[in-house]
């Protein structure tokens, strides 16, 4: 699988998660890279046209969140 593939299905997965309609239930974090392979497989079926202007169309949907800082349980 090229490596574009997968970078265009991590994308357009998250792009999606994150149109969802204002008001509709939360949905938890993505905690396996298995959640993307529908969208692997739909792009192995029907390829999105090659070029760089859609994977930057789908970065600019796409914003990176700082995950919340979890309490440390070291004692320092």
């Amino acid at each position: 699988m090229p490596l574009s593939t997968l970078e265009t299905a991590l994308l357009l997965a998250s792009a999606r998660r994150s149109i969802r309609p204002e008001g509709a239930m939360p949905l938890g974090p993505v905690r396996s890279l298995h959640y993307f392979l529908p969208v692997i497989e739909e792009l192995l079926l029907a390829p999105v046209p090659r070029g760089d202007a859609y994977l930057a169309y789908l970065r600019s949907k796409v914003t990176l969140r700082p995950v919340a800082s979890q309490p440390s349980t070291s004692s320092g």
